[in-house]
């Protein structure tokens, strides 16, 4: 990175390497992004549940099931691993694939009652979290604060969508 200084009438270039100082929006969300990770992992071992488990739960219901697709859409990641984590969440006894309709190679998943009830174990965990977090940050006005957070996700939301 270079620097402008002056010495008397000179003008001199300083370079330095550029660091994290320079860019301090990247620093924040990278350390937001850490400390967010481990306060929900510490929150989700109360309830004996793995990141990213929680939000596939919380995207399901025993009543309406569910494509596979759909629900890659939804937490934006591939087909392939929401496959792997829905495996996993059955071999708990937390959800079940079926088919619906005419095309039986399209599996639905569903919430099964054990699933239910750990799926309200994850959202009350996040709404004590959310609870702690609101004392913590004492923000004078939380949906200007929330609202801020929101355009930071869609901005990089839309950032990632383009790498993807």
């Amino acid at each position: 990175m270079s620097r402008y200084q002056m010495q008397g009438t000179a003008m001199t270039i300083e370079t330095a390497e550029p660091s994290l100082d320079d860019a301090p929006l990247v620093r924040v969300l990278a350390s937001l992004s850490t400390l967010s990770r481990v306060l929900r992992q510490h929150w989700l071992t109360s309830v004996d549940v793995d990141p990213g488990q929680d939000m596939l739960l919380d995207r399901l219901d025993a009543d309406k099931p569910i494509g596979i697709s759909d629900l890659a859409e939804q937490l934006q990641v591939r087909p392939s691993t929401v496959s792997k984590m829905v495996d996993r969440l059955a071999a708990k006894g937390w959800c079940e694939r079926t088919a619906l309709g005419a095309d039986r190679r399209k599996t639905f998943v569903c919430l099964t009652k054990h699933g239910m009830r750990k799926r309200d174990e994850v959202r009350q965990v996040f709404v004590q979290g959310e609870e702690e977090l609101a004392r913590l940050i004492q923000h004078g006005s939380m949906p200007d604060m929330l609202a801020h957070m929101e355009n930071v996700n869609r901005a990089l939301r839309q950032r990632v969508d383009r790498v993807r």
